[in-house]
């Protein structure tokens, strides 16, 4: 018998996978993802050039990295946004550029911070990585709603908001998680009967556009409604 809990995870992941794939919603961002997405893939690329080990090399790489940021930061507030709107208002409704780059910045600082807690925490044994990933779940979205509050006050909040259905988003990840996988095997395996000699790094870029894309939009979502449904309680 399925539980309570992840019941709601199923139904969480399940919510927010339709998000990724309605079409409505994918005309008000395509344009946006695509710019993103050609940007990052190109400065990605450029790095398999970079000779290791070199004097220059983490140089080029925190570079590459900083750049690799611009884009992504700026297409994660676009999208956080407009998850938001087209829930909220029924529609996507952007902010102008300046107020998208203040949010892409906070959202950077947040996210970062963010980052370097789950590493430390995955480094020591796992376990505390994913206290710390429940914990910090609702971040990205209280960063761009919550525009009040500090870096502090955000992990804060979202740790408090997290005590209530924390897990619950997280289980919702993983399942989106293990459907991002067999997608991936998908088109591999579909790829492989076509060429025999296919490898992961050859997936054409529209294969792999469609499967960001929805798999983006998607956990975005689960941190959003997640959001919401704590709020709610």
């Amino acid at each position: 018998m399925v539980d309570e809990a992840n019941l709601s995870s199923y139904q969480l992941a399940k919510r927010s996978l339709l998000k990724g794939v309605n079409l409505e919603f994918i005309k008000g961002i395509i344009i946006y993802f695509i710019v993103y997405f050609l940007v990052s893939n190109s400065i990605q690329n450029n790095l398999k050039f970079i000779p290791f080990p070199s004097s220059n090399f983490f140089v080029i790489f925190l570079t590459a990295y900083a750049f690799i940021c611009i884009p992504s930061y700026i297409y994660y507030s676009i999208l956080i946004i407009a998850i938001r709107s087209s829930e909220e208002k029924s529609k996507i409704v952007l902010p102008d550029l300046s107020k998208i780059l203040q949010k892409a910045w906070r959202l950077f600082l947040s996210c970062n911070i963010v980052f370097v807690f789950v590493l430390l925490g995955l480094i020591c044994f796992i376990v505390p990585g994913l206290i710390l990933l429940k914990r910090y779940i609702y971040v990205p979205i209280i960063t761009e709603k919550e525009e009040s509050l500090g870096l502090i006050d955000i992990l804060r909040r979202s740790k408090a908001l997290s005590e209530i259905n924390g897990w619950v988003s997280l289980r919702a990840g993983m399942y989106l998680f293990a459907v991002s996988l067999i997608g991936i095997y998908l088109v591999g395996f579909t790829a492989m009967i076509f060429n025999p000699s296919f490898n992961a790094d050859n997936i054409p870029w529209f294969a792999q556009l469609p499967l960001n894309l929805v798999s983006f939009t998607a956990y975005f979502s689960i941190a959003f409604f997640g959001y919401k449904d704590a709020l709610n309680k």
